[in-house]
């Protein structure tokens, strides 16, 4: 067991104790079932919409690119790092990431801000979220997510196949 002290302000500790949790929903997400396989074709679509990314109506309009309607406002926006190692759950992750035409292996140990946009028109009771990882104003992954504990987890497309 490892025990670390830190000394900062109440907001800083929350707001890594939330990065925590949320990296820790998506993990359990992305860990497949029993039974379910993660499909790893690759859909028919512009890759060039995963471009440009600068602005706040970009990433709203994105979402709509691919059917969804999300809150204007994102729930939540952090500063993430993804590993330079990946283990058995990134990998999991990568594969949604490939059957969207991206590969974070190409970003491995870069800086990538996460935003967390909640989903208005899924067909789902309960909470969904659409997540997207940029780096230098290029969407490099994502996700649409449920928040519940035996949710979903698919790619962007509303009639995906991937699925955790």
């Amino acid at each position: 067991m490892f025990i670390y002290s830190v000394s900062a302000p109440r907001l800083k500790i929350a707001s890594l104790f939330l990065v925590f949790i949320i990296c820790f929903v998506t993990m359990c997400l992305v860990i497949p079932g029993e039974g379910q396989d993660v499909v790893t074709s690759v859909p028919d679509f512009d890759l060039r919409i995963y471009e440009n990314v600068k602005e706040a109506q970009d990433r709203v309009d994105f979402f709509k690119d691919f059917g969804w309607e999300v809150d204007t406002i994102p729930q939540k926006v952090s500063e993430v790092i993804i590993p330079s190692e990946f283990d058995a759950v990134y990998e999991k992750y990568n594969a949604l990431q490939k059957a969207q035409g991206l590969d974070l292996k190409k970003y491995k140990g870069k800086s990538a801000k996460l935003y967390t946009y909640v989903i208005t028109n899924y067909d789902y009771k309960g909470t969904v979220y659409g997540n997207l990882l940029i780096c230098n104003d290029l969407i490099i992954g994502g996700d649409i997510c449920s928040a519940n504990q035996n949710g979903f987890i698919h790619g962007f497309s509303k009639d995906n196949t991937v699925l955790f």
